[in-house]
């Protein structure tokens, strides 16, 4: 704690993060009484539901899950090749089976927040005869077989890329899954594998969009390269009419939609458990609980 913090010294002496790769294990000790604040996902709700031990929370948040397709390897770079993985799937029925119909909000590929002023807010409704035919018109007639990876790492990784799964199904799109181990998937699967499951949590529109989208960023997942969107994002940085800089970057977010190789199919509401014996954890996202506040019973 610090001493002299401005707003006064933190009620509690130490706050300890502990890192535990696999989700299912981050729930048992979060019931066995060893953490004080886990993450949940919708199907661990009943296990403290009920249980004056614990509150469960819920908050809005800009976290999604995605897949990534690496657009420098074939045959995820050809742009109809990586629209046709994306057009196939209902994101409201993907949603709703992942989180509940009001879980969360629906988008477009797009990673920005739903209540961000420069959010697109496009319609992009399941379309399996598209997709189809763009991967006829990419040279895949007969549809195309893709590997996915994904992993127990966080709550609902696998089940995600499981329905994914089924719904590209109808249009010939064949996935495989890897599951992958949680202990060094960030290092050995993510920007490795050529199809992925990623994770991100919520960023402001102009640091998420350069930050895996542009040319050349080291966190560039997808390896996409596009001139034409760097150039727009540099002109929306560059203007001071707020006006014209949303129509940018609604723009750039248009051009990920219709070219990136990531799939975003919605943003879900953030779930996390709390023990009884906490104080001062408002329902917000832990980016946003102000720590010095916190407190336990006695």
């Amino acid at each position: 704690a610090n001493e002299t913090y401005w707003e006064g010294r933190p009620k509690l002496d130490a706050i300890q993060f502990t890192a535990i790769p696999d989700s299912e294990a981050r729930n048992q000790a979060m019931l066995s009484g060893q953490l004080d604040i886990n993450a949940l996902t919708r199907d661990q709700i009943p296990l403290y539901d009920g249980n004056p031990a614990f509150k469960v929370q819920s908050f809005p948040s800009g976290d999604w899950f995605g897949i990534v397709f690496r657009t420098d390897l074939a045959p995820l770079d050809n742009p109809e090749v990586r629209k046709a993985l994306r057009i196939a799937v209902d994101r409201q029925a993907m949603m709703t089976l992942m989180v509940g119909a009001d879980g969360g909000v629906t988008g477009c590929d797009t990673p920005v927040r739903f209540d961000d002023p420069f959010r697109a807010n496009l319609d992009c409704p399941q379309d399996i005869e598209a997709a189809k035919k763009l991967l006829a018109e990419a040279g895949f007639p007969d549809g195309i077989d893709i590997e996915l990876s994904t992993s127990d790492l966080e709550p609902g990784m696998i089940r995600f890329a499981e329905v994914y799964q089924a719904q590209v199904a109808p249009a010939g799109i064949r996935i495989s899954l890897k599951l992958e181990p949680a202990d060094g998937y960030w290092d050995d699967v993510w920007m490795q594998a050529p199809a992925s499951v990623t994770s991100w949590g919520e960023r402001p529109a102009d640091q998420i969009l350069n930050e895996a989208w542009r040319t050349g960023s080291s966190w560039n997942e997808s390896y996409y390269a596009n001139p034409v969107y760097d150039l727009t994002l540099d002109q929306a940085r560059s203007t001071l009419d707020l006006a014209a800089a949303k129509t940018l970057y609604v723009q750039a977010q248009a051009i990920l939609f219709e070219q990136s190789g990531t799939f975003i199919p919605y943003q879900e509401n953030g779930l996390q458990v709390i023990s009884a014996r906490v104080r001062g954890i408002e329902t917000v996202g832990e980016d946003y609980v102000r720590w010095h506040l916190v407190d336990l019973a006695e």
